[in-house]
């Protein structure tokens, strides 16, 4: 696991999101002092297991870079449940949907990881 500042344009999603959400996010975003975690990332490929609202709120608001967190996705500590009863989800279905070019409906995935990095307190203007 580490801890980099990334291009956005490099990552590839996994789920949709709901602008609903996104709006929300974008709000918290922007209010002073606002603590935020940094998106959970596949060192290998790149797959956002965690942080779409977070990656898409970025691009939307004129950034290039986002704090992540990189991990080895074959690591057993890391672990994947299906939000949906109607989507078996395993880590190995994400990796070849993602090579499809496809992504999943919004909230179908839930992560699980040890050690969540503390929130980053961190200008915005540093991810431009």
């Amino acid at each position: 696991m580490r801890l980099e500042l990334i291009n956005i344009s490099d990552l590839k999603p996994h789920e949709r999101f709901t602008e609903g959400r996104l709006r929300a996010v974008m709000g918290d975003l922007t209010r002073p002092g606002v603590l935020w975690y940094p998106i959970l990332v596949d060192d290998k490929d790149l797959i956002i297991l965690d942080g779409h609202h977070r990656v898409e709120a970025f691009k939307r608001m004129g950034f290039t870079k986002i704090r992540a967190l990189l991990v080895d996705y074959s690591d057993p500590k890391i672990e994947v449940y299906p939000r949906r009863r109607d989507i078996p989800i395993t880590k190995e279905l994400i990796i070849e949907t993602v090579g499809r070019g496809e992504i999943f409906p919004h909230k179908t995935t839930r992560h699980k990881w040890p050690g969540r990095t503390k929130k980053i307190n961190e200008s915005l203007e540093d991810f431009r």
